[in-house]
Parts: structure tokens; C-alpha cells; sequence
């Protein structure tokens, strides 16, 4: 672990970050990412093209001063602001697995399995504030990466299965449950079932002993996206 390393992440992590801020604007949107077809990049005000040397992650943003360089109209603050937490994120997952190039076949599975969960948490958080959904290409399609790096993880280097698969159905049962009971007492969702498959995916891959961990983040974090929400519709 170097810091010629650390920064080669933090840039990826722009870059990602990057494509990350545009699908937090396109998928719910049900905007085509360009994955098949190259579309690129414009301006959600005016709909113009946007020139590669606007894109470029964040500095463009803070060059162009927030703003549009044709149609002069304010750039959502979302857009740095995922590219800075992907490439936080990417950096301190890095240091969690003091990841290098010459690492093991595992620590390389476990070191990309987590960049991309931390990208998908960092896109869904801003989806989920904006629209209060979990898109299923997330809910469903992570639960399917996870399952598949786990049964990898099984097979190679004979990782406990056992852990994962109680981490997924408790993960997706204790939630499933507080949603089902508020629903019978209050007679309203509480609980989105995204949010529900979205544990089960994450209690897959965290397993069950990083659970605790994870109910304890997922309420905490609730109640800030809760308190945010209520602010933003001044409910509070």
C-alpha cells in the first residue's frame, strides 16, 4: 500500500463517481446509460451536449462555478458530490484491505466485491433521497453479484457458506418482518421492499456476522434520510 496507489484510486473513484452521478440521474429516469449506444453526457437544463473538458470530475464543477457553461443555470450539487464519496469510498476500502496490485486472488475478489457495493450504496443513497425507490437492477442484480462472489469465494478458497446464507435470509427476514408489522399496525408502508431486498443482498455479502453491523448502520442511516426528507418537504 503506497500512495502513488491511494491516489491511482481516488482518480478511478472520480471517474466512477462520475458515471455514478449520471445514473443517479438516468435510471430512475429510465434514461438509456449509454452502455449499448453512446449517448453522451448534456446539460439537464437545457439538454445540450456537454464537452469532455466540462465533464471532467469535479473541477469542471468548480471551474465552471457551478454552472452550465451555455445555459448559465446552476449544475446539481449531486454531481461532485458522488464523485468525491465514490472516490472516498474506493480509497478507504483500499485501506481497509491495504490492497496493492500484488495482493492474492482473494483479497482481490473480497478488494473489488467491496468497490462496487460501496459505488451501488453511494448511487442508491442519492436515488433513494430524490425518489424513494431502490431500483431492482440494484436490489435483484446485487443480490445475484454477491450470491456469485460468494459461491466463489466457497468454491476457490472454501470460505463458510453457511454464514452467507444465514447473513442473506436474516438480513431479508428481519426487515421484511419490521415492514410487515408497521404496515398491519400503522396501515401504511413503512418499509419499502427495495430497502428489504436490498439487506438481503447485503446480508449475503456481509454474512451473518457483520449483520449486527448492518442493522445498526441501516437505522441510523434511516433516521438521517428520514430527518433529511422531513426537512426538505418542511415537515419538521
Amino acid at each position: 500500500m503506497t500512495i502513488e496507489i491511494l491516489f491511482m484510486l481516488f482518480i478511478f473513484g472520480l471517474l466512477f463517481g462520475s458515471f455514478g452521478g449520471m445514473a443517479v440521474y438516468r435510471i430512475p429516469r429510465d434514461i438509456p446509460l449509454g452502455m449499448k449506444v453512446k449517448t453522451r453526457s448534456f446539460c439537464t437544463q437545457c439538454k445540450k451536449k456537454i464537452c469532455w473538458y466540462d465533464n471532467i470530475p469535479v473541477f469542471s464543477y468548480i471551474f465552471l462555478g457551478g454552472k452550465c457553461r451555455k445555459c448559465k443555470k446552476p449544475i446539481s450539487i449531486v454531481y461532485p458530490l458522488v464523485e468525491l464519496l465514490v472516490a472516498c469510498s474506493f480509497v478507504f476500502v483500499a485501506r481497509i484491505y491495504m490492497w496493492s496490485p500484488a495482493s492474492d486472488l482473494q483479497t482481490h475478489v473480497l478488494f473489488f466485491g467491496d468497490l462496487y457495493f460501496f459505488w451501488t450504496l453511494v448511487v442508491l443513497t442519492f436515488i433513494d433521497l430524490e425518489f424513494r425507490i431502490i431500483p431492482d437492477r440494484f436490489s435483484l442484480g446485487n443480490w445475484g453479484v454477491s450470491a456469485a462472489l460468494v459461491l466463489f469465494n466457497w468454491i476457490k478458497f472454501d470460505a463458510p457458506l453457511t454464514d452467507a446464507l444465514l447473513g442473506g435470509l436474516l438480513g431479508f427476514g428481519i426487515f421484511f418482518s419490521i415492514g410487515w408489522f408497521y404496515e398491519k399496525i400503522k396501515g401504511v408502508e413503512g418499509l419499502g421492499f427495495g430497502d428489504v431486498k436490498m439487506m438481503g443482498w447485503l446480508g449475503t455479502w456481509l454474512g451473518i456476522t457483520g449483520l449486527p453491523v448492518l442493522v445498526l448502520t441501516a437505522s441510523l442511516t434511516g433516521l438521517v434520510v428520514g430527518v433529511i426528507v422531513m426537512i426538505k418537504e418542511r415537515v419538521i
